[in-house]
């Protein structure tokens, strides 16, 4: 598995609009951030087969997606397993049978220059590029929180 990129800003208070990245698919396909955008929003998790909370944040957004895919947000997960771990990846994607894309980060590129820290790490992005939401860790009911915020950025209510 290799990882391309393309000069993802460090972001902060500030600046908060990526640029495009590209990376591969569990198929092996490269795809690209923009290729996801001219679709509508997008909702990047980032995640690892050895954390509980991701995996419980996975497959709430597995019940999200067939709700909000129609409506133009895809759901974009991003695993960041090293090389030693990636076997266990695949297998485990295929046993959740997630409807929504599942992109690969072996060495972490995407997820330090996105000024990730811990998983799960997720961003909202707007279709312009623009980050409107980050969230560190995962629990029980924060799903009602990410909902209303899909709901927002698909109705133009962001900040």
């Amino acid at each position: 598995m290799f990882l391309l990129f393309a000069g993802i800003p460090n972001l902060n208070a500030q600046e908060q609009t990526t640029t495009n990245f590209s990376a591969e698919t569990m198929n092996g396909e490269i795809v690209s951030l923009s290729d996801y955008l001219k679709n509508g929003p997008v909702y990047v998790s980032f995640w690892t087969t050895w954390c509980e909370p991701c995996k419980a944040e996975l497959k709430m957004l597995k019940a999200l997606a067939d709700t909000y895919r129609p409506r133009g947000l895809t759901i974009l997960a991003i695993n960041k397993d090293d090389p030693k771990t990636a076997a266990k990846v695949k297998a485990y994607v295929r046993s959740q049978k997630f409807t929504f894309p599942v992109l690969v980060d072996p060495d972490e590129r995407i997820f330090k220059q996105l000024n990730g820290s811990q998983v799960p790490y997720s961003l909202l992005i707007d279709t312009h590029g623009t980050v409107v939401r980050r969230r560190t860790g995962y629990l029980a009911g924060d799903e009602k929180t990410i909902a209303k915020d899909f709901d927002d950025i698909l109705s133009g209510k962001t900040e």
